[in-house]
């Protein structure tokens, strides 16, 4: 009996189901249609502004990316569930943004660092060239003195032994004048002395038939002799003048010498300090050479990174600044249209909450 009554109450049920679905599916449709309406009308107008404002970004910053995305959303809104789709090409691009960004501010980093140091590094490199530059100039101007310094010493040394060897010369021409002349005065005196001596013996033996016997004569004789005795006298003074000329010339000759011994003595002390210091400056400006080629050769390649630097770090237009601006103001557009999306998508839960299918 159970049983019975409990199938006749589901056939009960039954009917009453199908009664009611029967009676109320035209009032659901039109209520369900009249949702879909609204619904698709919303997303249509949602779908619009986003569109617009990637659409705006794109023209504003004249990126072809952006203005690529808003043409594929426009595609994809004809498709089926287009939401899910502009929802991920936004937040692909969103990412894409933020990955650029990411990329570009370690770039960044990287050139301020890397532009930093090298622009240090060249600071550095041309305060040496520089430096070595003008001590290589100084040792050069310093060689070039030391030459002509020691070319003047040589020169005044070939002056002072050609100088010797004139005063060499002269004196032993003077000397053999002087041995001549002495030997004309010793031989005149020696003669003289002779003559005198002659006279004298004869004169003194008295023989009457000599001149002495008359006054006359003997005036004559003491005349002849007198004369012979000043000549001698001469002779013998003008002998010893020129033994003292001979003794002076000696003394001037032998004390000039000694100064020309001395004075080339220190004009090759000179020669031989001057190369020297000729041979030492031309060890360091070799040194100061070889450093300087090989900052040069540092410095160009240096120069050569500079360079490459540049198109990278300093030649981009736009600005580094410039390209983070446009990529924030693309970013919040982005956002933007995604918070509009997810809007419409709150918006699709109310109606949804308020349709009937959720009473």
């Amino acid at each position: 009996q159970e049983v019975k009554e409990r199938n006749a109450e589901i056939t009960a049920l039954n009917t009453a189901k199908k009664i009611i679905a029967e009676s109320t599916g035209a009032a659901n449709e039109r209520e369900y249609e009249s949702f879909v309406q609204l619904k698709m009308k919303t997303e249509v107008t949602a779908h619009s502004r986003a569109v617009d404002i990637i659409s705006h970004l794109g023209k504003k910053s004249n990126d072809f990316a952006m203005m690529q995305l808003a043409s594929k959303i426009r595609n994809a809104l004809r498709g089926p569930d287009p939401f899910t789709k502009v929802k991920g090409m936004i937040q692909e691009m969103l990412d894409k943004l933020i990955e650029e960004g990411g990329e570009e501010a370690k770039q960044k980093a990287f050139c301020d660092k890397e532009m930093a140091e090298t622009k240090s590094t060249m600071k550095k490199q041309q305060s040496r060239q520089n430096l070595l530059g003008s001590k290589i100039e100084k040792a050069k101007a310093l060689i070039s003195k030391v030459t002509e310094d020691a070319r003047n010493a040589r020169q005044e040394i070939s002056h002072i032994m050609e100088m010797q060897t004139e005063m060499n010369k002269m004196r032993k021409e003077e000397h053999e004048q002087f041995l001549h002349a002495k030997k004309d005065y010793e031989d005149g005196l020696e003669g003289i002395t002779l003559a005198l001596k002659v006279l004298r013996d004869y004169y003194s033996k008295g023989d009457d038939s000599s001149l002495l016997q008359t006054s006359a004569g003997k005036s004559d004789a003491d005349g002849i002799i007198g004369a012979l005795e000043i000549a001698a006298s001469d002779f013998s003074r003008s002998l010893a003048d020129l033994e003292t000329e001979e003794e002076e010339a000696v003394t001037e000759y032998e004390k000039q010498t000694q100064d020309n011994k001395v004075s080339r003595a220190v004009k090759e002390a000179e020669v031989k300090e001057l190369g020297v210091t000729k041979a030492q400056t031309a060890h360091h400006l070799s040194d100061a050479q070889n450093d300087l080629d090989s900052v040069d050769e540092e410095a160009g390649a240096v120069e050569e990174y500079w360079q490459k630097l540049q198109p990278q770090c300093v030649a981009r237009v736009p600005s580094f600044e410039e390209r983070q601006q446009r990529r924030q103001d693309e970013l919040t557009g982005l956002q933007n249209a995604l918070a509009i999306l997810r809007g419409e998508a709150l918006g699709d839960t109310d109606l949804l909450q308020g349709s009937v299918f959720g009473a």
